[in-house]
């Protein structure tokens, strides 16, 4: 959880303020300071503000012992990024020619999920292309031999590779080029949410797709940003779904119904991230010497 005893005490003992930002204390990490209540309310207690990154985690640092705990909203919310049209290139020139979607932070047993996602898109779209992008790439070559096993033409990206013919599905073997590929596809599964033994701790962050105005699909795990998936289903951004045949059903009505990016969606997001941040900002400024 990033707290640090020795350190916040020495903090406090110089008057230095003390802030604990957009912070975010599941159930596990609550239970585990409970153990040791007396010590934990004596450390949590040290904290001029804690701001709380959801409901969940502001009634968690009130139960630890944190006196002033106030919850404005989760501060992944507010991006200043804007919305850029990707430069032409092989790769991008190369997509046109099929109907892309994209999973992006996938663990060991959603990849399976999303292969035969895939064999039933293909079923009413033979152009159609997946692309994986797992959470460890470490297991690129495990997914590779995997997408074999089922004899479908497989491709390891690590660039701007030209794509071999009659690729299927490409698995991307670098790090930080999530938004480049959301800007491929108007549709993205978000992985950590469909494995059962992570029922405690699932969920990635969808909100860089989101950005991208992307439709965003996920298992029922998602427990680490419950409050965020809630705003965007409510916003109609997300839906829920709990295998591969929900999952490929919903891919097949949005490649009946391509249309380009929801931009008031996201002007919508943007505002809505942006008011946190202000307000956020409002807070901070109180324990800034003056």
């Amino acid at each position: 959880s990033e707290i640090w005893p020795n350190f916040l005490f020495e903090i406090k003992k110089r008057n230095i303020n003390l802030i604990l930002l957009n912070a975010r204390i599941t159930k596990k990490t609550f239970s585990r300071w409970k153990f040791l209540s007396s010590f934990s309310n004596e450390l949590f207690s040290s904290f001029n503000i804690c701001l709380a990154a959801s409901k969940d985690s502001y009634y968690n640092l009130l139960g630890l012992g944190a006196t002033n705990v106030k919850f404005i909203g989760n501060l992944k919310y507010f991006s200043d990024k804007e919305n850029k049209i990707i430069i032409k290139n092989k790769l991008s020139d190369q997509f046109n020619n099929y109907r892309v979607w994209c999973a992006a932070s996938t663990h060991k047993g959603e990849d399976e999920i999303c292969i035969q996602a895939h064999k039933e898109i293909k079923k009413k779209y033979n152009n159609v292309l997946t692309i994986i992008i797992p959470r460890h790439i470490e297991r690129i070559n495990d997914i590779y031999k995997l997408c074999k096993n089922h004899n479908l033409q497989t491709q390891i990206l690590t660039g701007e590779d030209i794509l071999e013919k009659k690729v299927e599905i490409i698995l991307i073997n670098t790090f930080g080029d999530l938004l480049k590929y959301y800007n491929y596809c108007n549709s993205v599964f978000i992985g950590k949410s469909l494995i059962t033994s992570l029922k405690s701790v699932g969920g990635q962050s969808p909100l860089e797709a989101a950005y991208q105005g992307c439709k965003i699909y996920h298992g029922p795990y998602i427990y680490n940003f419950k409050e965020v998936y809630s705003y965007l289903q409510e916003a109609k951004i997300s839906r829920s779904i709990h295998n591969s045949k929900e999952l490929s059903e919903n891919i097949i009505k949005d490649f009946k119904d391509i249309k380009n990016k929801n931009f008031n969606e996201i002007k919508k997001l943007k505002l809505y991230g942006k008011n946190i941040f202000q307000e956020t900002m409002i807070e901070l400024e109180k324990y800034i010497p003056q």
